[in-house]
């Protein structure tokens, strides 16, 4: 299962490369908490730390392969200020899943990059022993690095990552048999 990391502080804004801290007080994916798997795994970026410290869950290890791409020159801008500094740079990088206006990782460069992480064993900084992926595992990853996951899953176009929606504490339940990946389920946070 993939678990996108919390609400954080620069979420509404959608910051490339945010690395802001959760929100005090929001809710967290209900499948996550019922779902308590046997490895927890993270990637770097604070947000997804603080949701698996917020769970009450011990981590395996980060993952670094799995931070969400580089966002280049654009990091720590909102969508909003990229739009109103570099139109023509976010129309294109809208357009073209291979477009790096920013300079930075084009959004196919993140689909198979997460992709190698999920078809291959990754051993942990933490523990060597440890190793993703396993049954059970859940990894606690950036909303836009869930959807490159589902990309991926789905053998779809590169493309498609902007047409599938994972919301902050929103999971993704991914399924590997004979070497294949499946789609078994998407969920968005109980808001409740």
């Amino acid at each position: 299962m993939l678990l996108a990391h919390g609400e954080t502080e620069r979420t509404r804004e959608l910051v490339f490369g945010d690395e802001s801290d959760l929100l005090e007080g929001l809710p967290l994916s209900s499948d996550a908490l019922h779902r308590m798997p046997v490895t927890w795994w993270s990637a770097p970026e604070p947000g997804c730390r603080q949701t698996a410290d917020r769970l009450g869950v011990r981590v395996a290890g980060v993952i670094d392969e799995l931070a969400g791409p580089d966002a280049g020159r654009w990091r720590g801008c909102s969508v909003a200020q990229v739009a109103a500094d570099d139109p023509r740079g976010l129309e294109q990088w809208l357009i073209d899943p291979f477009a790096t206006p920013h300079g930075g990782e084009s959004l196919a460069g993140l689909v198979e990059r997460v992709g190698r992480v999920l078809d291959g064993p990754v051993a942990s900084d933490a523990s060597r022993s440890a190793i993703w992926p396993e049954a059970g595992a859940t990894l606690v990853v950036t909303p836009l690095v869930a959807r490159a996951a589902v990309v991926h899953a789905l053998a779809a176009r590169p493309a498609s990552i902007l047409h599938v929606d994972v919301a902050p504490s929103g999971s993704v339940r991914l399924a590997r048999h004979g070497g294949r990946w499946r789609l078994s389920g998407l969920e968005r946070a109980d808001r409740s």
